[in-house]
C-alpha cells in the first residue's frame, strides 16, 4: 500500500463501532464496503444513506455502500477491517476467507474474546488466517466521537512495523489520530484489553465466598456471642493460633482461603475490614 492515496476497504461488521469506522474512512476519501450479516440491515443503510439502529441521525458519505455478500466485501480490496463480535469471529472469517486475496492486510478492531475457548482475537485470525498480515486497532476512543468528527485518537499495533506505519497514515486524519503501539513483543494493540476482559471473566467464574471480618464493638457484623468476634483465620485444622489478647480464632479451609484471598494475617483482616466497613465505623469514636 503506498501512503496518501485513497484505497478500497471493506468492513466487516455494521454495528455501531463497525459503522463508525466505516463513516470515517468514507468521510476521507476511500472507498468502502461495509458489510452487514443481514440482507435487510443492509438494503436499509444503502437506502437511506444511515444506520438508523446503531448509529441514528449521522449520514452516511456517498463513499460508502452497504452489502450483506462476503464476497462483495473482501474481493479486489486493499485493506479489510475485522469489527465483527468476537463471537462470531471464527466463524465470519471462516466463510469469508475463500473470497479473500492473498496478499489482503486485516485490520482487526472486534473487542472482546471468543466465548467457548476465551483465545484473543490475534489468536483467532492467525488460527483462520494464516500468513495473512495483521494489524489491530485499539481506543481510547468511542463510536459517535469517530463518527461525528470529534477529535480522538486509536492505537495501532502489529508485529509488521511497515503496515503499521501505512495503516497509521491511512486512518489518521484532522479529527482522528493514529498512534503506533511500538511493543513488537505483543500481536496487537487491543491485547491488553482483551487479557484484562478473559481475566474479568475467569473471576467472575470463580466461586466467591466472603469471609466475616469484624473490628470493634461497634461494628454491626459482630457477633457478640462468638468470644472472637466472628473473625476468621486461614490454615490447617491442627494449627489453631491464639490472637494476640490470647482468645482463639477460627478457621477456614484451604479451598475458602484461595477463592478469597483472605489471610491468616492480622494485617491483611484489618485491610479487608476496612474494604467492607461502612466509612463511619472505620474513623474512631471519640
Amino acid at each position: 500500500m503506498s501512503e496518501r492515496e485513497n484505497k478500497r476497504i471493506g468492513v466487516l461488521g455494521a454495528g455501531s463501532w463497525g459503522t463508525a469506522l466505516a463513516k470515517h474512512l468514507g468521510d476521507i476519501g476511500h472507498q468502502v464496503m461495509l458489510w452487514a450479516r443481514r440482507d435487510e440491515q443492509a438494503q436499509a443503510i444503502e437506502s437511506s444513506r444511515q444506520n438508523a439502529r446503531y448509529l441514528p441521525g449521522l449520514q452516511l458519505p456517498d463513499t460508502l455502500h452497504a452489502t450483506s455478500s462476503l464476497e462483495a466485501a473482501l474481493a479486489g480490496q486493499d485493506l479489510v477491517l475485522s469489527v465483527v463480535p468476537s463471537h462470531t469471529a471464527r466463524e465470519v472469517w471462516t466463510e469469508g476467507r475463500t473470497h479473500l486475496g492473498a496478499p489482503t492486510p486485516i485490520l482487526s478492531a472486534s473487542k472482546g474474546i471468543e466465548n467457548d475457548s476465551l483465545a484473543l482475537m490475534s489468536a483467532v485470525l492467525e488460527d483462520v488466517l494464516p500468513g495473512h498480515h495483521l494489524a489491530f486497532l485499539a481506543g481510547p476512543s468511542f463510536a459517535v466521537e469517530v463518527a461525528r468528527h470529534l477529535p480522538t485518537a486509536v492505537v495501532i499495533g502489529s508485529k509488521d512495523e511497515a503496515l503499521a506505519q501505512q495503516i497509521q497514515r491511512l486512518v489518521s486524519s484532522d479529527w482522528l489520530r493514529g498512534l503506533r503501539h511500538h511493543r513488537r513483543d505483543r500481536p496487537g494493540a487491543g491485547r491488553r484489553a482483551e487479557e484484562r476482559h478473559r481475566d474479568r471473566l475467569r473471576h467472575l467464574r470463580r466461586p466467591r465466598v466472603r469471609p466475616q471480618h469484624t473490628r470493634g464493638d461497634h461494628h454491626p457484623r459482630r457477633r457478640r456471642d462468638q468470644p472472637h468476634g466472628g473473625a476468621a483465620r486461614c490454615g490447617p485444622a491442627d494449627a489453631r493460633r491464639p490472637r494476640r489478647d490470647g482468645r482463639p480464632g477460627a478457621d477456614l479451609p484451604p479451598a475458602i482461603c484461595r477463592a478469597t484471598g483472605a489471610s491468616g494475617s492480622g494485617w491483611a483482616r484489618a485491610r479487608s475490614w476496612r474494604r467492607s466497613s461502612p466509612r463511619w465505623a472505620r474513623s474512631p469514636r471519640v
